[in-house]
């Protein structure tokens, strides 16, 4: 893990540790799905452990700075994602992306279950 860490990225750059456990992780199911279908006998992601991701400390915005992104996103196509985002408390990428959120109409989005 420590050579990708170091070089592994584009143009032989660094890669976070995240960014490596991401792909680890990606490996090690796409293994595990090859043993249990029996194309493989072994799977060899499981003998090293991903890197360890030190944890981060999120900076909450207080009421002033969430009016100010507000005003910067107004007119903006991300401006109804930066508000929901800040609303629900949930990053960006949540909002999109997730499973769990499915649009119920133009104007609201509902939640089909719990997000962890």
């Amino acid at each position: 893990m420590a050579p990708l860490i170091k070089s592994g990225g584009k143009g032989g750059r660094a890669l976070a540790a995240r960014t490596v456990g991401h792909a680890h992780r990606v490996l090690h199911r796409a293994l595990q799905r090859a043993v249990e279908s029996e194309t493989l006998t072994r799977n060899v992601a499981s003998v090293i452990p991903p890197p360890k991701v030190e944890a981060q400390e999120i900076e909450i915005l207080d009421a002033h700075q969430i009016v100010m992104v507000l005003r910067k996103l107004e007119g903006h196509t991300l401006y109804a994602i930066g508000a929901l985002a800040l609303a629900t408390g949930h990053a960006p990428r949540r909002v999109v992306g997730s499973p769990a959120w499915r649009p119920r109409s133009r104007w609201r989005v509902a939640p089909r279950r719990a997000l962890p």
